[in-house]
């Protein structure tokens, strides 16, 4: 039988894990645990914990704030379901997630990984992304992918060798991403760990590499919060030095200088060879690589001594990958490099532009809270209705 085991990690948001929680404990499928990891919290989450009076959740304090992928790690260890989950400590699931996997789980014996629709939710505004008639689009059939051309699709999306078409799910956030245990020790025994530093769940394309199968359950079970410390945050403009303190953890990147970018294309690099998957993808960086690291450069405010030596640095690793990718077109390449970088400087600025609009879209329902959202979500599903 199907026993999950649900991992929150969290810190300083006592308020928001109270809906994490509760949108676990109230799930119409009972068979799980909780595993709440208080990364260092002041004052420790152990009263919220304590008072649901239910076996089911367990506490482990760390007394002091340490790396996410270090804190999630060490839990592995004290799990004991045979499915895996990490749900962030401000996401939350729609009453019927687990039992849809489980069911899931249970007529697909040998899956070992699925994930499942999603949407967002704006803790600040109360709303969410979800506009008119978009719930019809969760049709709650379930598509498979061969598991390592979805991982190989993960690293090349990322600027990794040249560019190809590859067959990949619409959605794959671990909020909303189920492994089994014996996947994971598997994984574990290639990467050597699961989550792997600085994006702790870009370890999961090993999890990807090292199963014949992933699904995706187009369904609608779990609701994405977004707030001001997500780990996104870091891919915004003028917000790139947000991963200095991540630069020691470079390993494959010829760039030493911070970018969100550099920072997650490293990790799948880290997965790409720790899985064998250099044998299918060639590793290089392409150009495009370089031209998305240089837009976040440029996007420092104001610019420094050090945006200038981290622009330095990029250009003639830019050039070289023209030389490999593209000779025909080192020239043209070189030329149009600033108007590049200007488009996409704009484009990040436009996509703000969007999100912000989304976010206030006059139609949009308001919620108590997120978890008011979860349930509405369910009910409007069943009935059809939409906002």
């Amino acid at each position: 039988m199907v026993k999950f085991s649900i991992t929150i990690l969290t810190f300083n948001r006592h308020e928001l894990l109270q809906l994490t929680i509760s949108s676990v404990v109230e799930q119409n499928y009972t068979n799980f645990e909780i595993l709440v990891i208080d990364n260092g919290s002041t004052p420790s989450v152990h009263e919220i914990v304590a008072g649901y009076c239910d076996q089911r959740i367990r506490i482990k304090r760390i007394p002091e704030n340490i790396h996410v992928c270090d804190a999630l790690e060490s839990a592995l260890d004290e799990i004991t379901g045979t499915h895996f989950l990490f749900l962030a400590d401000d996401d939350v699931l729609v009453p019927d997630a687990l039992s849809s996997v489980a069911r899931f789980f249970n007529e697909h014996i040998d899956a070992q990984m699925v994930c499942t629709g999603n949407v967002m939710f704006n803790h600040h505004t109360k709303a969410s992304n979800v506009n008119p008639g978009d719930l019809k689009f969760f049709t709650n059939d379930v598509q498979s992918f061969e598991g390592r051309e979805h991982a190989l699709a993960c690293c090349n999306g990322w600027g990794i060798g040249p560019k190809k078409k590859f067959k990949s799910m619409p959605s794959a956030l671990p909020s909303a991403t189920y492994i089994s245990l014996n996947l994971i020790r598997i994984t574990k025994r290639r990467q050597g760990m699961l989550f792997v530093k600085s994006f702790g769940d870009i370890g999961y394309v090993g999890c990807m590499a090292n199963t014949d199968k992933v699904y995706y359950m187009n369904s609608l079970l779990t609701i994405i919060g977004l707030t001001p410390v997500r780990e996104t945050l870091g891919c915004l403009a003028g917000y790139r030095r947000k991963w200095d303190r991540e630069i020691q953890y470079l390993q494959h990147s010829p760039i030493k200088a911070p970018s969100f970018l550099n920072m997650g294309t490293d990790a799948h690099l880290q997965a790409l060879f720790k899985n064998g998957l250099d044998h299918y993808l060639d590793s290089r960086l392409r150009p495009n690589f370089f031209v998305r690291h240089l837009r976040q450069v440029i996007s420092d405010k104001p610019w420094d001594s050090r945006t200038i030596n981290d622009i330095i640095e990029t250009l003639p690793h830019y050039c070289k990958s023209l030389i490999m990718f593209a000779p025909h077109s080192i020239w043209n390449g070189f030329l149009s490099f600033p108007r590049k970088c200007r488009r996409e400087f704009a484009r990040v600025n436009a996509r703000k532009k969007s999100e912000k609009k989304s976010s206030n879209f006059g139609k949009q329902k308001l919620f108590k809270d997120i978890l008011e959202f979860a349930k509405w979500v369910k009910v409007s599903s069943e009935t059809g209705n939409v906002l």
